[in-house]
């Protein structure tokens, strides 16, 4: 236990020791690390020869028990240091220090306030909420709401929320893009491959401990699989990993690593509730019920994922909904044949039976697992009332933020009457999904070669 003068050389103290033990780690074997978890809290103390006493003192205590080994835990500190923190070394990859002005010209770009523009812009939705971002010092900044929004930190938390280099143009950033991690954009050849490099003025010492990664882009799955059983790469990407793909890679790769895992990569079916005939409730709620979940993930995943709502099923979703509650809502209960019962009725209620069907497009991405959900959801369970043709690789929304590079959230199958009135399929992120998204959440299995492999 150690008291300092000021809340301000506690913190720059903790960091300073726990960047330095972290380089010292580097070339130590795992088992041999040593690792501190340190607690900052301020208040009075009382003091008794060489001892310290005091409530606040516990608090400390309980906040040392509370931080990740290797990490600092503070409470009520922030007032006492703001302003009078600095913590060199995070620059952008071109040099230039990073600084509390990049993060205000990255969201007035993303809300639209800048002179400069991205070309598209799925991602101006998420911060409606956000009245302007105020530097308060060269390294803090103040994000002014327009009312409480809790989630609001789930967003600036998302890997989708990176910030650009204000010295940078966003049409520069499409083909050069720049950060400040621990790999530097190196090369990119379409259809080809990306490389990176180490960066070597990263602000954690000693790390990344690899020189340099190259993701090579083969498009065909059954190649990809090949090439890997043949020691050409190290790791799979694992979304295009099927479980039939994987079987045949522990056959004939037996030192590979191969792992089943749930992840919270939804499969979902968007509809526009803005076009017609999708735009009445009933429609919609038709169609939700007429969705065979569990029979969609035995064709896709062998069975390997969950059925949820709108947050991870559990155990791995915390926050998902218990069966017990999930097989209330529309369309979850597994009675599917009575499901489709009352979904007749009501498309009966607005015109459309055997005679009289609603014809639909189901956009996706010219993506093997995404043309292969399309396909399942053409039908959308068998549907006598409805006729649906699969668009692949004609997506109905924007497939990516222009600045940012490829949205990973874009892994939707869209519904609508034609592409102009169609969803855009980055809506479903803001955490209102229209109330016909289904999401089918399925375990990825990515594989990597035995002793070849780095977080």
């Amino acid at each position: 236990m150690r008291n300092f003068a000021s809340v301000a050389d506690a913190v720059r103290c903790a960091v300073e020791v726990q960047r330095e033990m972290a380089g010292r780690n580097t070339d130590v074997p795992s088992d041999r690390h040593i690792e501190f978890r340190m607690g900052i809290n301020v208040g009075d103390i009382i003091r008794d020869g060489r001892d310290i006493y005091g409530d606040e003192v516990n608090v400390a205590a309980r906040l040392e028990a509370l931080a990740e080994p290797g990490g600092i835990c503070v409470s009520r500190v922030r007032d006492q240091v703001r302003d009078k923190l600095t913590f060199p070394g995070i620059k952008w990859h071109d040099g230039k220090p990073f600084t509390a002005a990049d993060v205000k010209c990255t969201w007035d770009l993303l809300t639209g306030k800048s002179q400069e523009k991205l070309r598209l812009n799925p991602r101006k939705a998420w911060y409606r909420n956000l009245a302007d971002v105020v530097p308060a010092a060269e390294h803090a900044v103040t994000f002014v709401l327009k009312r409480s929004q809790p989630a609001f930190l789930m967003l600036l938390a998302s890997g989708m929320s990176p910030v650009y280099p204000c010295h940078v143009p966003p049409r520069n950033m499409r083909t050069h893009p720049m950060g400040t991690g621990p790999f530097k954009f190196a090369a990119f050849k379409p259809n080809e491959f990306i490389r990176v490099v180490k960066n070597p003025d990263y602000w954690k010492p000693g790390r990344p401990y690899l020189d340099g990664i190259e993701w090579t882009i083969i498009p065909n799955r059954s190649t990809q699989t090949l090439a890997f059983i043949a020691g050409k790469f190290d790791m799979s990407f694992p979304y295009e990993v099927t479980l039939h793909s994987m079987r045949d890679i522990r056959n004939q790769a037996p030192n590979a690593i191969c792992e089943i895992t749930p992840t919270p990569v939804a499969m979902n079916l968007l509809v526009n509730r803005d076009a017609a005939p999708f735009n009445d409730a009933e429609i919609r709620r038709a169609m939700q019920l007429t969705i065979d979940r569990k029979s969609f993930l035995d064709i896709i995943a062998e069975g390997e994922g969950d059925i949820n709502g709108a947050m991870q099923a559990p155990p791995a979703g915390l926050w998902g909904l218990p069966p017990e509650i999930l097989t209330t809502l529309p369309g979850y209960s597994p009675d599917v044949a009575a499901n489709r019962v009352e979904a007749r009725k009501l498309m009966a209620r607005h015109g459309y039976d055997a005679d009289h069907r609603l014809a639909v497009k189901v956009a996706t991405r010219n993506i093997a697992q995404h043309v292969a959900g399309g396909g399942l959801a053409l039908p959308l369970g068998d549907d006598p009332v409805l006729d649906a043709d699969l668009l692949a690789g004609q997506p109905v929304g924007p497939p990516r933020d222009v600045a940012g590079g490829p949205n990973p959230g874009s892994t939707g199958l869209e519904i609508g009457i034609d592409r102009d009135t169609a969803i855009d399929r980055d809506t479903r992120l803001l955490g209102e999904p229209s109330p016909a998204a289904r999401r089918c959440r399925r375990r990825r299995s990515p594989c990597r070669a035995a002793g070849h492999f780095a977080t």
